[in-house]
């Protein structure tokens, strides 16, 4: 049970790491392309940092999933 949890735990990281990538572009798109200002950015940012929580938890907690597994 707790190797499947740290393999999908592990699974969640990397599509929350995909997630970021993408919103990343976004922010690099509208500043760079669209000539957006930093008001446009808010967004953005606050997604980026949401996003950047929720993988360091799925992470920690994979690799507690992954200790227990090896215990």
């Amino acid at each position: 049970m707790a190797l499947a949890a740290a393999a999908g735990l592990g699974l969640l990281g990397v599509v929350l790491a995909v997630a970021q990538s993408a919103l990343l572009s976004r922010g690099l798109d509208a500043v760079f392309l669209k000539h957006q200002g930093p008001a446009a950015l808010s967004s953005v940012l606050i997604g980026l940092a949401a996003l950047a929580l929720v993988r360091s938890a799925t992470v920690f907690l994979g690799e507690v999933a992954a200790q227990r597994a090896a215990a």
